[in-house]
């Protein structure tokens, strides 16, 4: 049994609370709600839970905990996250991170990309908003990659001689 926070956040899809599981009032997460009946209305939280699963094994992706269908609302309850890369920059002199964070950052996001590509899909909504820093104690140094509704699976229709020899190729000319 969860009861819902506060809202956290609000897309075009549909809305993010922070929940509490009742029984143990420690335990807390994020519930992204989308309603019923929208245009593709099913197409993209299960697009979201389809990508979340295959990159489980990454350190850069959030747990699913449970998915599924209420009366007239789909739901993906995940790991709560602290604040976005956006937020945070906010709170920075100038709106700016260091170039040390900077760096510490990009490199994090990358691997997080990189996890993406590796299980086959691209991202399609890369931005400073769909990146968070973790909330518990043993990830708050880890970024973590959010927002996998336009993400779309993609496939290689070429061989790897044919890249290295189209890379070659653009190099030298």
């Amino acid at each position: 049994m969860l009861q819902i926070l506060r809202r956290i956040g609000q897309g075009g899809y549909g809305l993010v609370f922070q929940v509490v599981n009742m029984q143990n009032p420690v335990q807390m997460a994020a519930m992204k709600t989308e309603p019923v009946g929208m245009l593709n209305d099913d197409q993209i939280l299960k697009m979201e839970v389809h990508v979340l699963k295959k990159l489980e094994k990454s350190k850069h992706a959030c747990k699913i905990y449970a998915a599924g269908k209420g009366d007239n609302y789909y739901f993906l309850i995940m790991t709560l996250l602290s604040k976005s890369l956006c937020e945070l920059r906010k709170h920075c002199p100038n709106q700016r991170f260091t170039l040390s964070t900077s760096v510490k950052l990009c490199f994090q996001c990358l691997e997080g990309i990189e996890d993406l590509h590796n299980v086959g899909f691209i991202h399609r909504d890369i931005k400073p908003s769909n990146f968070a820093m973790g909330r518990k104690p043993s990830v708050m140094r880890t970024v973590f990659m959010l927002d996998f509704g336009l993400a779309r699976q993609y496939c290689v229709r070429f061989s790897i001689n044919y890249l290295i020899f189209f890379n070659l190729f653009n190099f030298y000319f």
